[in-house]
Parts: C-alpha cells; structure tokens; sequence
C-alpha cells in the first residue's frame, strides 16, 4: 500500500504530509487556521501546538447529520467519529458542527491565515470546500487541500492554480 492511500485509509494526513503542513503553516507565521474535517482531532492538536498558531477553528459534521452532497465510500467511512477524548484541551481549538456544504462560513470569512482542507474526498465537496476555503483565508492566506484522489485533483487543477506537494497535498492560490 502506499503511504498516500494509507493516510486516507487512516483518516488523518501522513507524517509527510503532516510535516508539509506545519513547515507552511510556520512559513505562514500563522495565526488563525481553519480545518475541514476534524475527524480524531490529531491535526487539530499539531496545529494548535504551532507557537505562531493562537485560534484553530475545526468543523466536522455531527452524527444524525445526513451529507448534502455526494461523497465517496470511504469518506462515509470516517462520519461520525467521536473525537471528544482526543481533541487537545486548550484554549487554542475550537471544535464547529456541521455539514460544510450548508455551514454558515460568513463569521470567518478573510480570517483565516491558513485553512485546512481535509473533509470529504468526493468531488462536489472538494468543489465546495475549497470555495469556501478561498473566502475564509485572509489577504496573502494559504488554502491548503488534502486532495484526497486524482479525479478531483484533475477537476479542481482545471478550476483553481494548483501547486501539488506530493501525491495528495496541493497549496490552492
């Protein structure tokens, strides 16, 4: 298997990915970031613990929650995960409910000095999410895109300038 499917199959990005991330998120000087997809809270934990980093906003849908839109198999596979105990317990994190294609964004919107985008895979979410994602970040912010799998990458690179780092990280500008 390889390491990107295995980041997918795990539901959090891997080490390298992670590693990309923070490097950004640091380069960023960072003080506001946004996360779709919360999932187990562990990168909601890595970016809180940037020094730079003083307010991480993470949404994740809640349970009894249908999704708007369609998603991908093993992206209903990762729905509804309880991540109450792994959630870091500091005052930098911000756990938000909801289905991001429905999500009332507008309290955020400009900012953002990084946003996150790691939440359903399929290509009418990434299409939402990352229009989203552009109106969260604030002027000269970063939207970074866990792409997830290449249909979308395809899509979306047709849609917006895409800088791939790896096989299913990109910096969206």
């Amino acid at each position: 298997m390889t390491q990107a499917r295995a980041s997918i199959l795990n539901g959090n990005p891997h080490r390298e990915e992670r590693d990309d991330l923070i490097r950004l998120v640091e380069h960023a000087r960072a003080r506001t970031v946004f996360e779709f997809g919360t999932f187990n809270g562990a990168t909601s934990a890595i970016l809180s613990a940037i020094p730079t980093v003083e307010q991480v906003w993470t949404l994740d849908i809640p349970a009894g929650i249908t999704p708007s839109l369609p998603m991908l198999d093993i992206d209903l596979s990762y729905l509804y995960f309880d991540p109450r105990l792994q959630l870091p317990a500091n005052r930098k994190v911000t756990r938000l409910w909801g289905d991001s294609a429905a999500f009332d964004f507008s309290p955020y919107y400009g900012r953002c000095d990084v946003v996150f985008v790691m939440g359903a895979h399929s290509l009418p979410y990434c299409r939402n999410d990352l229009a989203q994602a552009v109106k969260l970040a604030s002027p000269g912010g970063l939207v970074v895109w866990h792409a997830g799998t290449p249909g979308p990458v395809e899509a979306i690179a047709r849609e917006y300038d895409v800088f791939m780092m790896g096989a299913r990280m990109a910096v969206v500008m």
